[in-house]
């Protein structure tokens, strides 16, 4: 199960990535078939603010150190896992999209970032990102 767990979290990244690297892309219906709840409405204003300020990502980000937890089913029968990570910026830039200058990030590129992703099973069986938390920290 923790393999089903990983290849959804790492679709929602996947998924995120491209919508934050192309300003082209304007259906956000997508981003919805990976996360639920929280995530979803987080994820969606991520992108807005994005576009809001012209900018757009390039480079890549190394996630370090993935702890996925075992899932738990709670008292209402929803099953979700922890996905515990560090963020390492060091590749990544937020860029204005006409100049390419640097636009303003809130984790600068010698910085770190811990991360917890509530990933949430759906009815169907699947798993999406419902949550994320961070924490800017040495990791």
């Amino acid at each position: 199960m923790q393999a089903e767990i990983r290849d959804a979290w790492e679709t929602h990244e996947i998924t995120m990535d491209k919508f934050t690297r192309n300003p082209d892309l304007i259906d956000l219906t997508e981003i919805q078939l990976v996360s639920t709840g929280q995530e979803a409405t987080d994820a969606v204003q991520v992108i807005a603010r994005l576009r809001g300020n012209n900018l757009i990502r390039k480079g890549y980000v190394i996630f370090r150190d993935a702890v996925i937890a075992e899932p738990i089913t709670d008292t209402d029968g929803v099953t979700t896992s922890e996905i515990n990570y560090c963020f390492d910026p060091a590749h990544l830039q937020t860029v204005d999209i006409d100049s390419g200058q640097p636009g303003e990030s809130v984790i600068q590129p010698d910085q770190t970032m811990k991360v917890m992703v509530l990933m949430e099973q759906m009815p169907d069986g699947s798993w999406r990102a419902a949550l994320s938390e961070t924490e800017l920290a040495p990791c």
